[in-house]
């Protein structure tokens, strides 16, 4: 998933969090901005399990290319790149529910209670794991628009 955005205030909601996107279900995988420890970051991960942040901590009313891969299976590799660089890299298998809800965009019923306040530029979803370089690639052909 890769979504442009930028939010106002702070992340809100019974959870501390607001969902840039995700499924709405409680079994299904998202990002969300989320309160952690004061501070603001990129949460990625299935719900309520398997789930980790980003270590830079984000600022309001800054955009942000962020970008969550996700590989399951015997070596799983899940990564969260901010503008382009490499932020965080788990290997937890972040396994997905076959019946999770569809995705929706800004708010996730069941998994974030807090409404997504800020700026979504663009949100793009590939079934395909994208390279450091198709990151960097992506972040390259969009970031003068949005700084």
């Amino acid at each position: 998933a890769l979504p442009i955005f930028k939010y106002s205030g702070t992340p809100g909601g019974t959870t501390s969090g607001w969902s840039i996107i995700g499924n709405a279900s409680n079994t299904g995988i998202g990002m969300q901005l989320m309160t952690n420890l004061s501070v603001v970051k990129m949460n990625f991960g299935y719900r309520s399990n398997s789930n980790f942040y980003s270590t830079q901590v984000l600022s309001a009313d800054t955009w942000y290319h962020v970008v969550c891969t996700r590989v399951a299976g015997s070596t799983p590799n899940n990564r969260i790149y901010i503008n382009g660089q490499i932020d965080t890299i788990n290997t937890g298998n972040l396994t997905v529910s076959s019946t999770a809800a569809e995705m929706q965009i800004g708010w996730a019923q069941n998994r974030i209670t807090g409404r997504y306040q800020g700026n979504i530029a663009v949100v793009r979803l590939y079934n395909t794991f994208l390279t450091e370089q198709q990151v960097l690639q992506n972040y390259n052909a969009l970031k003068g628009r949005y700084v």
